[in-house]
């Protein structure tokens, strides 16, 4: 899987832009606030249908202009297909090769990309919410099933908190079935994923810290369950427990057990990473979970997920760097940064020069 160019039109700070990229390093340098990691923001719509910032998309579309467009055209399974997104102030519409896709859930799946930027850090140190953010970006780029039952449990939770808020209970034995229903595939997924990333983690961190420190993974569940449990035993266990907990959630008036109560925590020689890791440790457990990440891409769909790497030359220092360009050679990666020849790429790499969202063949410095 690669993308063979961007087009871009009223997007953040760009106006008209076209890039074409080659398979391999695509390196985007130039100076701060020029348009760099806005160009990578239009590759992710494009694979996922938002933004992986924290805003309005209306704010999305350049000034002075009526509507953002982006395109991505990319090969796939051997296919050359085309993801856009139109953004108007009142609407978005989503399209794959000119058939408009009304559910962003089905835009996933098709450009599979990883991302990696100084924010990614948060996946260790800030709290579950963002821990459980990047099981959920992975899982559901590899499992349709996962995503549709996580956007059913959603919407279900929303339903049952609002009635507990209220004080009504009269109809919560519904709203637990199909928590139930949706949150054990939920919990079931991520269990086999997580012991997958487990198995596959250790020898990646243990490359890059020499076997000088040992990483541990748990999956912190608020239902407990053994690993080797299927859905349906999941469920007992999760009805079960609910409804030992009914008198307490409608006192508290809060659902207290379930997916969105999860946890993942990383240990470095048993100790609590959150707690107790330096900044570089925390860097090197990201870094090897997003190359786990590719991995798993691979081994579920065939193809290497596009790698989007954000800023890594004031994230990452010169070993990791070189740890990390090791393991992309196979992979379709595009940079960012200030100084291309800071990142110390051996090999072939192709540079684009960001100034003002106006982008041109560089030469890397």
């Amino acid at each position: 899987m690669y993308i063979n160019s961007v087009n871009i039109e009223g997007f953040r700070n760009y106006g008209l832009q076209n890039v074409e990229l080659s398979p391999g390093i695509n390196v985007f340098y130039g100076n701060n606030a020029q348009g760099k990691t806005n160009f990578l923001e239009a590759v992710y719509i494009c694979a996922m249908g938002k933004s992986f910032k924290f805003l309005k998309e209306k704010n999305l579309i350049n000034f002075g202009s009526e509507f953002a467009r982006v395109s991505v055209d990319y090969i796939s399974d051997g296919m050359e297909r085309t993801n856009s997104v139109l953004i108007k102030p009142d609407s978005k519409q989503i399209k794959v090769n000119e058939t408009v896709i009304k559910k962003r859930l089905d835009l996933i799946g098709r450009l599979n990309v990883i991302l990696f930027t100084p924010q990614e850090l948060s996946i260790i140190k800030d709290g579950p919410a963002v821990r459980r953010k990047f099981i959920d970006l992975c899982a559901g780029q590899l499992r349709k099933k996962y995503l549709f039952a996580l956007s059913q449990y959603n919407k279900v939770l929303a339903q049952k908190s609002k009635l507990l808020k209220d004080g009504y209970d009269s109809s919560l034995y519904v709203w637990n079935e199909q928590l139930a229903e949706y949150g054990s595939t939920i919990m079931w997924y991520r269990a086999s994923l997580i012991n997958k990333i487990k198995e596959m983690i250790e020898p990646i961190y243990n490359e890059i810290t020499e076997k000088n420190e040992k990483l541990g993974i748990a999956y912190i569940k608020s239902i407990d369950f053994k690993d080797d449990f299927d859905q349906f035993r999941i469920k007992q266990h999760y009805m079960y427990h609910i409804q030992n907990i009914s008198d307490r959630e409608k006192e508290e008036r809060v659902c207290l057990i379930g997916p969105h109560r999860d946890d993942i925590m990383f240990y470095i020689n048993g100790k609590n990473a959150r707690e107790f890791a330096s900044q570089g440790q925390q860097r090197s457990i990201v870094l090897s979970l997003k190359l786990v990440e590719a991995e798993l891409f691979k081994e579920q769909t065939g193809e290497y997920p596009v790698m989007l790497l954000d800023d890594i030359a004031s994230e990452l220092d010169i070993e990791r760097r070189k740890f990390l360009f090791s393991k992309i050679k196979d992979k379709q990666v595009i940079i960012t940064c200030t100084d291309g020849d800071k990142l110390n790429i051996e090999g072939k790499a192709s540079y684009f020069y960001v100034e003002n969202g106006k982008i041109s063949c560089g030469n890397g410095s």
